[in-house]
């Protein structure tokens, strides 16, 4: 089975792009360590269709929100050596936070602290 959830912020506004007639968007999540208060692990996100069209217009830099989706993994060549890159396909997303919070804040004003699961 390959399913993942996460939950963190938006790092960037999402763009979308279009390629042999499909429309996709890529962003990277900034989701905090669990029990590392200090740690961050940034995961590529690539989302599609009606998905990538929603995040863009509804989501922004520093928003919070789940998504979730399945790794896809893809390997390269680079100056002889095989490496490898992974990224998570967004099936689906949540929306982390209400109107009022989007409204009234930017992502600076919003305290990290406020939420002991992130």
């Amino acid at each position: 089975m390959n399913n993942i959830c996460l939950v963190g912020r938006l790092t960037t506004d999402l763009e979308i792009k279009q390629s042999n007639n499909k429309k996709y968007g890529k962003f990277t999540l900034a989701v905090n360590r669990l029990l590392k208060k200090n740690e961050t692990d940034f995961i590529s996100c690539t989302a599609f269709g009606k998905t990538a069209e929603t995040l863009q217009k509804y989501c922004k830099k520093g928003h919070r929100i789940g998504v979730q989706g399945r790794i896809h993994t893809s390997t390269f060549e680079k100056n002889g050596e095989k490496r490898s890159s992974y990224t998570i396909i967004v099936d689906n997303f949540y929306f982390l936070q209400n109107k009022n919070e989007i409204s009234n804040s930017s992502s600076s004003e919003i305290d990290d602290d406020e939420f002991p699961f992130l």
